[in-house]
């Protein structure tokens, strides 16, 4: 059974949360409290990226074949890390999206460092990957609710570049997302332009997909400063 959710997301909102921009810029509320002055700067911010940001969304839901050795999803992305496998669990199916905020935010952010308005320039770039992160979680509940509709199970989207699944993966990835339509391009490393963008993955399946309440959990890099 499929979802029914292939196309373009029209009704995307940006939901940006002050308190995780503030933790994209290592800020904890304990160690490092805010000046006035930078939560004026933080808000002023926000408002200005509230008026920047173009959400766009698209997505489309594909059949998975699973063997002991990897998950293959059309002929060509395949996945082969454990962790990543594991995560998955042995889905039936898959839901691969992108989704963008568009270049003006980071276009706004780089003029700001251009200017020397770095505390500005760092603030806006955090709040642009809040915006974006904001849009990926919006598909991936809006996804899992129409799952449980159907009496499937959806689980937590996953991307490239992070646990072992390799940043490599976006060239496979990337053409099924049919992510050029929303303005979406893929540079030759790799990387998604505009920069503030996610392409994911979230797995389908009648059964139950495999679980993950803590995302960073999966991941090797245990010093990283955003680990929960």
């Amino acid at each position: 059974m499929r979802i029914g959710l292939d196309g373009q997301w029209t009704d995307l909102e940006v939901r940006i949360e002050l308190s995780e921009a503030l933790r994209y810029l290592g800020f904890r509320a304990r160690r490092s409290p805010l000046t006035p002055e930078v939560l004026a700067v933080c808000r002023q911010m926000c408002e200005l990226a509230e008026q920047l940001v173009r959400p766009a969304g698209i997505g489309f839901e594909y059949p998975v074949v699973c063997s002991e050795q990897q998950i293959s999803i059309g002929e060509h992305l395949h996945i082969s890390g454990a962790r990543t496998r594991r995560r998955l669990g042995r889905i039936s199916r898959a839901y691969l999206f992108a989704v963008t905020i568009g270049s003006a935010v980071e276009d706004q952010a780089n003029y700001l460092f251009e200017q020397g308005e770095y505390t500005k320039g760092a603030v806006l770039d955090a709040i642009g990957s809040v915006a974006v992160e904001s849009l990926a979680e919006q598909v991936n509940q809006a996804l899992r609710r129409r799952a449980g509709q159907l009496g499937l199970s959806a689980g937590e989207r996953i991307s490239p570049g992070y646990g072992d699944w390799p940043l490599e993966a976006q060239h496979d990835l990337f053409p099924l997302t049919q992510g050029e339509r929303i303005g979406i391009s893929l540079n030759k490393s790799g990387l998604l332009v505009p920069r503030k963008s996610i392409t994911a993955l979230i797995g389908i399946d009648a059964d139950g997909c495999g679980q993950v309440e803590n995302k960073c959990c999966c991941c090797a890099s245990v010093n990283c400063p955003y680990r929960d």
